[in-house]
């Protein structure tokens, strides 16, 4: 339990592990491929061993069903595929899953992302994440 919770984010043992603590609230800046702009939020949960990610936007929420880290020269690329539920029922805005792939720089305080949608929405996006 302690090194599942704890003893994994010392950056020396982070290094060795090769598992990056992305764990925090990220300040989203996004565009659809329809042109609408929104902004959002990604709330990272993390152990060493488990991650959360849940996207919450004005008028939806998004939660991750699979995930994965991959790593390209100094940046960490964290990939996900989700399920986003409106928040309102009734509206014209329905139930999808989506992928999503967001790389963060070496410092881990800013990234970006990439992100596209099932048949049922048929958009696309970009992302600029920014950690609170």
């Amino acid at each position: 339990w302690l090194f599942n919770n704890h003893i994994w984010k010392i950056t020396s043992i982070s290094k060795f592990t090769k598992v990056p603590n992305l764990a925090g609230d990220w300040a989203i800046e996004g565009k659809n491929s329809n042109d609408f702009v929104y902004t959002g939020t990604l709330h990272i949960q993390q152990t060493f061993d488990k991650i959360l990610v849940k996207g919450v936007f004005e008028n939806s929420k998004s939660f991750n069903e699979e995930t994965y880290f991959s790593f390209k020269e100094d940046e960490v690329v964290l990939s996900y595929y989700y399920l986003n539920e409106p928040k309102q029922k009734g509206t014209n805005f329905n139930i999808h899953h989506g992928f999503a792939k967001i790389v963060f720089d070496s410092t881990i305080n800013t990234a970006e992302g990439k992100y596209f949608n099932d048949d049922f929405r048929e958009t696309k996006g970009i992302w600029k994440l920014k950690k609170k």
